[in-house]
This record gives structure tokens, C-alpha cells and sequence, in this order.
């Protein structure tokens, strides 16, 4: 059966329906710029189903640029946190401005939408989560981990990470020991067991 599309898709169009077929136990043959060969006959009822989740996918794709804008601001987010030489900026406003080219007020409003979470409040949990990876990797204090992710202070560092994971670094910190002393006393006994030395 051939299906005409109403428009030209673009490429994730085109992958997105193609996902959707399959999901319905169709076998799509042919994908072409305006129509859509489908091995076997295709019911009225899927039809109407493909005709709502073509409706679906144009909506998204209207929206499209904005979802670019969006994964361009989170991979500049994570990338400013990677890497291990430069310090992530204290606040993103200037650096949204200059490297993604809009205006950090219209970012955040569109992240907040697409992302349900504030903008704010993702930088944050990265900022964490890689505090997080400080403590659990190296052997810093919260004190240089603090000046490495450009938190004001150790303070300003205790009260987000508690407030992102409800313990305190400190707290964390001993956690992560209690693991590692208890991973490694196991480890140990079951050498031991086989008759072998660390």
C-alpha cells in the first residue's frame, strides 16, 4: 500500500514514522520525501492512528529549532563541567549570550518549558553530580572541590548539595568510605577464601 504525506518531512520525521510503523506491526518498505510504501494491507483504524501520529510528529518538528536550542544548551552546560582544566563559570548568563547566541531570559523560558525543570535548577544538579564525582574520586576537600566548581564557598557548596540529595558532602563522603572499607574487606575474604593474596 503507498501512503502520500501531505508535506515534505524532514529527516527525523521520517525516523520518528518510521518508529511508529513498526510500533503498530507495520512493515515500512519505502520512506521517500512524499510517500510511504507499507508491505500489507493497512486497516482503517491504523490509518487514522498513522494520520494522528503524522499531526503529532509535525507539531514537534515546528517546534524543532527550539529543541536544538535546547540540546546546544545543555551540552554547552555539561561541557563546561567536563573539563578538568577550566573552571565551570559561576553563573551562565554570559556564557549562554556568547556561545549559543540568544538571550539567556528566552533560553531559560524555552528549557523550562521543553525540560519541565527551571534552567537554574539543572545547572545546579550537574554542578552537584560532579561534586559528587570530586568526592568520590579524588581525594580533595570541600574546600578546593568548592573553589574548583566556583561555588562562593565550602558553605554555598554544603547547602546545594543538600538541598539537591538531602545529606550533607561530609555525610556523603563517609558513605562513599563506608562502601569502598566494606568493598574491599569483602574482596579480601573472598581472596582469601580461594587462597589468594592481594
Amino acid at each position: 500500500m503507498l501512503h502520500h504525506l501531505r508535506h515534505t518531512p524532514c529527516l527525523l520525521y521520517k525516523m520518528r514514522f518510521q518508529e511508529n510503523l513498526l510500533k503498530m506491526g507495520l512493515k515500512p518498505v519505502i520512506v521517500k520525501a512524499v510517500q510511504i510504501e507499507i508491505d500489507g494491507e493497512i486497516s482503517e483504524e491504523a490509518l487514522m492512528e498513522l494520520q494522528h501520529c503524522m499531526t503529532d510528529l509535525r507539531h514537534e518538528e515546528k517546534h524543532e529549532p527550539e529543541v536544538l536550542l535546547v540540546r546546544k544548551t545543555i551540552e554547552l552546560i555539561l561541557n563546561a563541567f567536563e573539563s578538568e582544566d577550566l573552571m565551570p563559570p559561576k553563573s551562565f548568563t554570559k556564557t549562554i549570550k556568547h556561545n549559543i547566541y540568544h538571550d539567556y531570559t528566552h533560553v531559560a523560558k524555552l528549557f523550562s518549558r521543553l525540560m519541565e525543570i527551571p534552567l537554574k535548577k539543572f545547572i545546579e544538579k550537574v554542578r552537584i553530580e560532579k561534586v559528587k564525582d570530586y568526592i568520590n574520586k579524588t581525594p580533595l576537600s570541600l574546600t578546593e572541590i568548592a573553589d574548583k566548581l566556583n561555588f562562593s564557598n565550602q558553605g554555598h557548596l554544603s547547602l546545594q548539595f543538600k538541598e539537591h540529595t538531602g545529606i550533607s558532602p561530609r555525610e556523603f563522603r563517609a558513605i562513599v568510605k563506608t562502601i569502598e572499607h566494606d568493598c574491599k574487606n569483602s574482596l579480601q575474604e573472598n581472596c582469601k577464601d580461594l587462597g589468594l593474596t592481594l
